[in-house]
């Protein structure tokens, strides 16, 4: 389905998405704290009962991390590099609930175990939730980025320029020599119109590289089929996540 789509929905959407996860997982830690103290506390030497708080902080600090490893990778659309990412998380999400029923449990208080999962275990449907909406985002982000301004780059660059060009410039060489320099100047981009057109993923990925390597916005643009204004744009965006635009010849420090 091509529908349109707008940037800053997608946005707006995602940044919704981010505030309530960190919603989330303040309270929770919070909560948690709160229910897994007492319980660390009985079964501490004695004298030690006021460290009692370390453990359930510690396993939801490293939970939250698993949390935000997982965002930063799906956002990129990368994949889990293995196995540990999934057992790291599930493992963190199992001692949490641990920690936060046992108490429950030991009273046979069935009520309160019921109570007492639901924290952790929305933290634990978010770790797998959260990714997949940030990866479907992420997709739609780049086809509504990519896909928009090339359409709107194939205004920049009338349809009566590539028909006009040839035919006319030439006899018009004698007498108005300013002339030439207007379709000599637009035929890299009909050239590249010309091209098939890449699809959103690969013509980011040929403007990454391009990047990467200090190729010229104007030679990315023609080798991506994409306008230079909107190339300009991803450059703009990659020197503020990735630093000073690699001279050519060099590797970016990504």
């Amino acid at each position: 389905m091509s529908q349109h789509i707008d940037p800053q929905v997608i946005r707006r959407t995602n940044g919704v998405l981010t505030a309530g996860t960190w919603f989330l997982i303040v309270g929770v830690v919070a909560y948690s704290l709160m229910t897994t103290t007492p319980l660390v506390a009985d079964h501490t030497a004695p004298g030690w009962e006021k460290s009692a708080f370390l453990l359930g902080l510690m396993v939801d600090a490293a939970f939250v991390m698993a949390l935000q490893a997982d965002s930063v990778l799906a956002r990129y659309g990368a994949n889990e590099p293995g196995p540990w990412p999934r057992r790291f998380r599930f493992f963190t999400g199992g001692a949490s609930v641990f920690l936060n029923i046992w108490h429950a449990v030991e009273a046979r208080d069935w009520v309160g175990v019921a109570i007492h999962v639901i924290a952790p275990a929305l933290l634990l449907i978010v770790a797998e939730v959260g990714p997949v909406y940030r990866r479907a985002m992420a997709e739609a982000l780049t086809r509504a980025e990519v896909d928009a301004p090339a359409a709107g780059g194939q205004i920049d660059v009338p349809a009566p320029v590539s028909t006009l060009a040839p035919a006319e410039a030439m006899p018009q060489v004698g007498p108005v020599e300013e002339s030439i320099s207007t379709p000599v100047a637009e035929v890299p981009e009909v050239d590249a119109e010309e091209r098939p057109k890449l699809s959103a993923k690969e013509a980011r990925k040929v403007i990454e590289e391009g990047w990467t390597t200090g190729q010229t916005i104007e030679a990315t643009a023609h080798k991506a089929t994409r306008s230079t204004s909107w190339v300009g744009r991803i450059y703009k965006e990659l020197d503020e996540e990735r630093g000073p635009r690699p001279v050519r010849g060099q590797l970016a420090l990504v």
